[in-house]
C-alpha cells in the first residue's frame, strides 16, 4: 500500500564461468610468397588466419562439440538428452514453435534471429507458406515470419536423428557469451622449415563460449545454450 514497509523479494542470482580454451593453428609460408609483396602478403595472412579462427569457432558453438576442459559445448541438437532429435520438414507451425518455446521462457530480446547452413536456406525457399499455390515461401529476402535469417556452413547438415538433416536454430544471440583472453599470439619460426625455403607460423588463442541463460540439467555437454536458443533439423 501506499506506506507499508517493503518486502523484501529474496531475489537470487547465479553465474557463468568462462575459462580460456587454446584454439592454435600451423601454417607454413614460402619465403618466395612473402618476398612478393612483404606488406600485402602479411595483410593478406593475418585477414585468412582471423578467418580461419571465426571459422572454428562457429563450427565449435553451432556444431556437436561436447563441452570439455579444452572445447567450448556446442548447441547441436542433443541440447537436452544428448540424443538427436528427429528430422523434421519445416513448417509455419514448426518454426512459431520454435519461436513460441523462446517467448515462453521469457528470453524476447532485440536480438533474436534464426541461424542455418546454405542447404537448411535452400529447403527453407522451397517451402511454401501456405496452401500449395497460394501462399508466399517460408524464407523470403533473407527474413523468416519477420525475423532475420544467417546463413553459415558452420552449421552442421548432420546433426538429426541417423545424422541427417540441416541445423535451423532461432534464439536471442546476444545471450551467447563469447570470451576471448588477450589476441593472437603469433610465433614466426623461420628455422623449422627453412630447408624447404619456408617460414612456420604458430598462431594461439584463447576462447570460451556459453549460454548467459544456461539450463540447469546436467551431462549431456550442450545444456550451456537450451535455455536461449531453440533448435530443430530439418529436411526437403
Amino acid at each position: 500500500t501506499e506506506v507499508a514497509a517493503i518486502t523484501d523479494s529474496s531475489g537470487t542470482f547465479s553465474d557463468i564461468t568462462l575459462t580460456p580454451k587454446r584454439l592454435c593453428a600451423v601454417l607454413d609460408i614460402s619465403k618466395l610468397f612473402l618476398i612478393q609483396d612483404s606488406a600485402g602478403a602479411e595483410q593478406l595472412l593475418y585477414n585468412n588466419i582471423q578467418n580461419a579462427v571465426a571459422r572454428k569457432l562457429e563450427s565449435t558453438i553451432l556444431g556437436k562439440t561436447t563441452k570439455t576442459t579444452y572445447a567450448p559445448g556446442g548447441m547441436s541438437f542433443a541440447i537436452t538428452t544428448g540424443v538427436p532429435v528427429a528430422v523434421v520438414t519445416p513448417t509455419r507451425a514448426t518454426v512459431v514453435a520454435q519461436e513460441t518455446a523462446i517467448g515462453t521462457a521469457n528470453v524476447q530480446a532485440k536480438n533474436l534471429a534464426y541461424i542455418t547452413n546454405s542447404t537448411g536456406r535452400g529447403i527453407l525457399k522451397n517451402i511454401i507458406d501456405g496452401p500449395s499455390g497460394v501462399g508466399r515461401f517460408l524464407l523470403e529476402n533473407n527474413q523468416m515470419n519477420g525475423y532475420p535469417v544467417y546463413v553459415t556452413n558452420a552449421a552442421p547438415a548432420d546433426c538429426g536423428a541417423g545424422s541427417s538433416g540441416s541445423l535451423l536454430v532461432f534464439g536471442n544471440w546476444a545471450d551467447l557469451c563469447i570470451g576471448q583472453w588477450g589476441g593472437y599470439d603469433i610465433t614466426v619460426d623461420p628455422y623449422t622449415v627453412a630447408n624447404k625455403g619456408e617460414v612456420r607460423l604458430v598462431i594461439n588463442a584463447y576462447f570460451d563460449a556459453k549460454g548467459l541463460r544456461g539450463s540447469a540439467a546436467s551431462g549431456s555437454g550442450y545444456d550451456d545454450y537450451i535455455t536461449s536458443f531453440s533448435a530443430k533439423a530439418i529436411k526437403a
